[in-house]
């Protein structure tokens, strides 16, 4: 049965004085044996107590159609009776079902998609396979995380490396630099020395030449006083 508009909870009873609420459709399985008082003591209870649409189903049907294995009822106010669906289909319209049979199973389906609304056995399985594809795709976007992680602590690493290759190649840089300045510094002392030392040889050689003329000048002051002494 299905009772609309009541709070949800487990319940091994149903009692109509406790809720304050009849229930809205029954669904009746019947056989050979009960079938005749499913369709009239039963038939009368439920319209006693207001039920709105009842629906009496023979799963041992021979032949095993709608029409013959199916029976619905609905409440019809103007004579508070139930009356006997005179539809081509059994459609529930409290519940805005249609009721069909697959395999020989009594299912309700959506009366616009006409896809069959899944039993509690198919929602189960379902929801796992749900639950499944969340767990894969939560695990899918872990795995892509951890990737996106693993790439960007080698992007830094590489990142690390270039800046720590950068800082080498101008510490080579900086000391090439050096190197040159004190090449050239090394050079420029050099030719320092060069020059110093072609000052002093050129100043020895002006003393040289110089003594020489000292020496030439004594040597003719000298021979003029011989002469002088022997004339």
């Amino acid at each position: 049965m299905v009772i609309l508009g009541v709070p949800k909870y487990e319940r091994k009873s149903f009692f109509t004085w406790k809720e304050g609420k009849s229930p809205d459709v029954v669904f009746e399985i019947t056989s050979e044996s009960s079938y005749l008082y499913d369709t009239t003591t039963k038939l009368k209870l439920y319209r006693k107590l207001g039920v709105k649409e009842y629906f009496i189903f023979n799963p041992l049907a021979e032949p095993m159609t709608l029409e013959n294995a199916l029976i619905g009822y609905r409440l019809d106010k103007k004579t508070d009776s139930l009356i006997k669906h005179a539809e081509e289909k059994m459609l529930s319209k409290v519940l805005g079902v249609e009721l069909v049979l697959y395999d020989k199973r009594l299912r309700l389906r959506n009366p616009t998609t006409q896809e069959a609304i899944p039993t509690l056995e198919e929602a189960c399985a379902l929801a796992q396979r749900e639950e499944k594809k969340v767990q894969l795709a939560e695990k899918a976007r872990e795995e892509a995380e951890k990737a996106r992680e693993l790439a960007e602590k080698k992007s830094l690493e590489e990142i690390k490396a270039r800046e720590l290759a950068e800082k080498a190649r101008e510490e080579a840089e900086k000391k090439s630099l050096e190197e040159i300045k004190a090449r050239e510094l090394a050079e420029k002392k050099s030719l320092e020395e060069v020059k110093a030392r072609e000052l002093a040889e050129k100043k020895s050689l002006e003393e040289i030449k110089a003594r020489e003329l000292a020496e030439k000048k004594v040597q003719e002051l000298m021979r003029k006083l011989q002469e002088k002494d022997n004339n």
